[in-house]
């Protein structure tokens, strides 16, 4: 989950990126996708950055709701998708109680 493919993996038939803004197979089956319609690629920071420590949720506040995402994280408890890099304020790659108290006290000094 928390680690790219590289296209080497045992069974992968293809892996498309998107790295260089093309569908291409970079596993070396040759399995390229092609763009139909109007399809293009953007740039996008979704895994690699975070606009605000702790806005779990994109909203551009941290708030219970961004809290509650970290504790249902780490409870396992019907997780819904998150900005990973946003929750990891500690930035130790894992999403821990620190992180809970990290997110609790911008909670209380943003009031």
């Amino acid at each position: 989950m928390d680690t790219p493919l590289t296209g080497n993996e045992h069974g992968l038939a293809a892996l498309c990126n998107f790295d260089d803004g093309t569908p291409s197979d970079i596993t070396g089956n040759g399995n390229d996708g092609y763009y139909q319609g109007n399809a293009t690629t953007i740039d996008d920071d979704f895994f690699g950055s975070c606009v605000l420590d702790g806005d779990l949720n994109g909203d551009e506040i941290v708030d219970i709701v961004d809290l509650f995402l970290t504790v249902d994280f780490i409870l396992e408890r019907n997780p819904q998708p998150f900005f990973f890099f946003c929750a990891d304020i500690s930035e130790d790659e894992e999403i821990n109680i620190m992180n809970i108290i990290f997110i609790l006290n911008i909670i209380i000094n943003n009031r």
